[in-house]
C-alpha cells in the first residue's frame, strides 16, 4: 500500500520534529520584530535552543525572504559575529501575524 498523505509518509518523531521547528522559527521572527537584530548567540539565549538549530532556522527563513544574516566585526579584536534581522517582507508579515493574533484568540 502506498502512502497517500504526508502523515503516512513521515513517522511520528520526524512529524513532531518539524512541528517543532515551525515554532522555533516563530520565535525567531517574534524576536526579531520586538528586538530588532540579534546574533546566533543571542537567539540561542532567548529561545532555549541549540546554535546548529538556530543558523539552520534563520538560513531557512532568509532563503524565503523573511530575514537577512549579515556578518560584522565586533569589539577591539575585531571577532565577527553573524547578526540575524527582518526584511522589510518579514517585518510586513509579522506585523500582519500580530494584528491577527490580537483579533482571533487562537493562534493561526
Amino acid at each position: 500500500m502506498i502512502p497517500n498523505s504526508l502523515f503516512e509518509q513521515t513517522s511520528i518523531t520526524n512529524m513532531m520534529a518539524l512541528l517543532e521547528s515551525d515554532r522555533i522559527k516563530k520565535d525567531i521572527m517574534k524576536l526579531l520584530y520586538e528586538n530588532g537584530e540579534m546574533t546566533f548567540g543571542r537567539l540561542r539565549t532567548k529561545t532555549g535552543s541549540g546554535f546548529r538549530t538556530i543558523k539552520n532556522n534563520s538560513e531557512f527563513l532568509q532563503d524565503i525572504g523573511f530575514v537577512v544574516i549579515e556578518k560584522k566585526s565586533v569589539g577591539d579584536r575585531k571577532r565577527e559575529l553573524a547578526f540575524v534581522k527582518l526584511t522589510s517582507f518579514g517585518k510586513e508579515y509579522q506585523e500582519k501575524r500580530t494584528i491577527s493574533k490580537d483579533e482571533i484568540p487562537y493562534d493561526i
